[in-house]
């Protein structure tokens, strides 16, 4: 039978010429095949009888196969559970990890400003020296990398916390942290994560108040102040509380994210190890003269808090006597505007308060001659002291505590409703593509000289003909001219290649090819402490696809060079949801694998990526107090019944055009003051409400053919811009522009005409900052630059006895403060790292 089953596999041919289905196709077809039926049956017969030994011998086999695979599948657990209950160390053992990572104050950040990261790192098995870095994304939605100046000591073992800095834009949960190994051969990237943060980002024109020490009830001060708001365009209110001093940044700029600090001064605990040299609290007063607002709850603690070597005394509004037992309230419940008693009952009557003397600044509340609320004015900004603990009976108790604290913060209480109001914002972004000053100042950037904007219709007439030459004109010409239709193989593409480089060519010629740039700088003088303040803002336009690196060198109004300015150079975002803001929905393509760098001293961008045609804005902030305001006006100015008199004179050899003076309410219209000039200001002089004389000043742009529409005051002069960035709230705030102003409000002086002071505000012809691209100044003559000098003038004031005193001692202890260092300097102490310290 095996012989015969192999003759039959020997044989396949035969075996299916003598199949059924071939007799069948040969009958059919009339194939004339010989095939005997005998054969034909016995070899089905014989290979039926072997395909069932064959099945019989497979199952042995597959038996024997499955025993081997259990075996082979037993034996391999247990291997892999030894190799897994192997103690063996990871690749990364060595590298430190980064353990978690904190933004904002209590996870509560801005977009578009600074922002303090709290970054921990476990050291590895071995200590080592690293670089930290900290990417994010800026407004445009590039890549940016912040790096620390110096390299990180990490211990083997142990966990270290750093206080890192950075501004973020878009994407804001995004955050890419490494640690690089510095060596001559180069960087090596010990570390990088990309983390996703679950920290909650605020718009840039929300508040945000954070608060050390003992609560005063921010929590109730909130939901006071959001209860109106009605609107997504609605800025509202946050507040943060971190647990202690050492949660606060080390850097100035740390607070750029913070509309108002409450520090409460009632627990000695919190602050007794922190004196003035501490990087924390350097921090906090460099902010506040920057611009920063402070408010500070001194109460029964007050002789050890104010103690003369206490840095917090340069903060208080007078020179610290003694502590008063006060049992009246009176003046603080018509100070909330509640009719609410403080004290009823039982209740504790009496609180210990101090009393100063010489008191500068303006006094809010007082009971008889003992001041309780104090604003006063520091550097650029401004100090809110209060003799008061609202964290003890009876305040504790008192229901309108939170509108005390409201009214401090600089909200009327009364008409919660009209905060900030006067407009239809949802219908001012739509028309405008912004709803914040500074986007009006970026669209006063990008209006360069040199460059035409193709209008609407050019580009509706090349789309039209474009479409009818590809179409239409093509399908014509290669079959009734050439007669030949596969010639529109080759009459097709140079059609497209001809109207791409004429495009390209039109588009080059009303471009132009030179790298141009607008800006507007702010010369701030601030008499009273000799503070200096300068803020850049520039648009550079590239006319080709390329990376710069960007440098603003600060200068003075006369030419020179400051050689101590502390510079903080960053890029420009633009607020709000429209096309291209921060908050848009719809999220800007990355167009660059790459991103830039700041360098270690934060004073340049290296690198950065411009698109073809496109612009890119940047802002900077400096500061120095080596500099003597009489080398360029020499002001004197007193105040009599509520008007100015005195006397400005010129000491530039440049002419101080639309001068404006302002005090109080009043504005005081200079026009030009020439070399040398000196302009008499008299009580005879008559002055117009600074809200009105705003108004005449600005551009409006109209539009009556709708009575809906929306007609906001944009300004298309970068003077006028200035105008009103300077003077928004005294000039009427939204009601006039339409528009809010808090992404630059540190801009705005309107509070120095509440606390006894005159602005000055002139424009000069001389530029005080030098942009440098890739290290050569920028100069071209379609280049357009505003510089802006506003002088912040004190006058004299009245002290709490009703003597008149002057300012020569206002202020001292700022005037005393430590000066500011150089770069140089910085790089040689801890506590003057300008981005990330340990």
């Amino acid at each position: 039978m095996k012989a015969a089953s192999d003759m039959c596999h020997s044989q396949p041919r035969r075996l299916w010429r003598a199949s059924p289905g071939f007799s069948a196709a040969r009958g059919r077809f009339g194939l004339k095949l010989p095939l005997r039926g005998a054969m034909h049956d016995r070899c089905v017969q014989w290979r039926g009888l072997a395909l069932r030994k064959c099945r019989r011998v497979s199952l042995r086999y597959a038996g024997l196969l499955g025993a081997v695979l259990l075996w082979l599948a037993a034996f391999g657990t247990q291997s892999l559970q030894a190799v897994a209950e192997t103690p063996e160390p990871p690749a990364d053992a060595l590298a430190p990890q980064i353990v978690a990572v904190k933004a904002g104050f209590e996870g509560l950040f801005k977009l578009g400003f600074w922002t303090p990261y709290q970054i921990t790192i476990r050291g590895g098995a071995r200590p080592i020296v690293a670089r930290l870095d900290l990417t994010v994304r800026d407004g445009d939605n590039v890549a940016t990398t912040i790096a620390a100046p110096r390299p990180l000591h990490i211990p083997a073992g142990d966990q270290i916390t750093v206080m890192a800095y950075a501004k973020t834009g878009r994407d804001s949960k995004w955050l890419n942290v490494a640690l690089r190994s510095p060596s001559q051969e180069g960087d090596r990237v010990l570390v990088r994560q990309s983390l996703q943060l679950d920290e909650t980002f605020l718009p840039e024109n929300d508040r945000l108040v954070v608060g050390i020490g003992a609560d005063v009830g921010l929590a109730s001060v909130a939901k006071l102040l959001n209860r109106s708001k009605s609107g997504w365009y609605d800025s509202l209110f946050h507040a943060a509380r971190p647990a202690s001093f050492d949660e606060l940044p080390t850097r100035w700029y740390g607070y750029e994210t913070v509309d108002w600090l409450i520090v409460s001064l009632t627990d000695p605990t919190l602050y007794r190890g922190l004196s003035a040299s501490d990087a924390r609290f350097q921090a906090i007063e460099r902010w506040v003269a920057r611009g920063g607002q402070l408010l500070l709850f001194v109460g029964a603690e007050a002789p050890e808090a104010l103690a003369p070597e206490s840095p917090w005394s340069r903060f208080a509004p007078g020179r610290f006597q003694d502590m008063v037992t006060l049992g009246v309230f009176t003046a603080i419940e018509a100070y909330s505007g509640s009719s609410v008693p403080v004290a009823t009952g039982r209740q504790r009557t009496t609180v210990e308060v101090p009393r100063f003397a010489d008191v500068r600044g303006v006094v809010e509340a007082r009971e008889g001659n003992l001041p309780l609320v104090v604003r006063r004015a520091y550097g650029f900004g401004q100090v809110v002291f209060v003799g008061l603990d609202l964290e003890q009976p009876p305040w504790l108790q008192w229901p309108a505590r939170n509108r005390l604290v409201a009214r401090l913060l600089g909200h009327d209480v009364d008409n919660l409703g009209e905060l900030d109001t006067g407009s239809d914002a949802w219908g001012t972004m739509a028309m405008a593509g912004f709803d914040d000053l500074s986007g009006n100042l970026r669209a006063v950037l990008d209006q360069f000289s040199g460059i035409q904007i193709a209008p609407f219709w050019l580009i509706a007439v090349l789309v039209f003909a474009y479409i009818l030459w590809i179409g239409p004109v093509d399908y014509l010409l290669v079959k009734y001219v050439f007669r030949r239709m596969e010639l529109t193989w080759i009459t097709f593409p140079t059609a497209v290649l001809l109207i791409s480089a004429g495009a390209y060519g039109l588009g080059r010629h009303m471009k132009g090819s030179a790298l141009l740039v607008n800006t507007i700088d702010l010369f701030d003088v601030d008499i009273e402490s000799g503070l200096v303040r300068g803020t850049h803002w520039s648009n550079i336009f590239s006319p080709q696809v390329d990376t710069y690196t960007v440098e603003v060198q600060p200068l003075l109004p006369d030419g020179a060079t400051p050689a101590d300015a502390e510079r903080l150079l960053s890029w420009l975002g633009l607020p709000g949801f429209g096309i291209g803001g921060m908050q848009s929905p719809t999220a800007d393509a990355v167009a660059w694998n790459r991103g830039y760098r700041y360098s270690d001293a934060l004073d340049q961008l290296l690198d950065v990526p411009i698109q073809v045609w496109s612009t890119k804005s940047f802002v900077q902030r400096w500061s120095t107090r080596r500099y003597n305001h009489t080398s360029a006006l020499d002001i004197e100015l007193r105040e009599r019944d509520g008007f100015l008199e005195g006397r400005i004179t010129n000491r530039l050899d440049i002419p101080v055009e639309d001068a404006l003076l302002a005090f109080g309410r009043w504005a005081y219209r200079l026009e030009t003051i020439a070399p040398g000039q000196s302009v008499a200001i008299d009580p005879l002089r008559d002055p117009r409400t600074l809200e009105a004389e705003l108004a005449d000043l600005a551009q409006a742009t109209k539009n009556s053919a709708s009575p809906m529409a929306v007609r906001p005051l944009f300004a298309s002069d970068p003077v006028d811009l200035v105008r009103q960035m300077t003077f928004y709230r005294a000039g009427g705030g939204r009601k006039l522009t339409q528009l809010s102003h808090r992404y630059q409000s540190f801009v705005d002086l309107s509070a120095h005409l509440k606390l006894g002071r005159a602005v000055l505000i002139g424009f000069l012809e001389r530029p005080v900052g030098q942009v440098l691209v890739n290290g050569n100044p920028q100069k071209s003559e379609h280049d357009r630059h505003t510089t802006c000098l506003r002088v912040v003038v004190p006058l004299a004031e009245t002290s709490a006895d009703g003597a008149s005193v002057g300012h020569d001692s206002a202020n001292a202890a700022l005037s005393r403060a430590e000066p500011l260092r150089t770069p140089a300097d910085q790089t040689h102490r801890d506590t003057d790292v300008p981005s990330i310290e340990q």
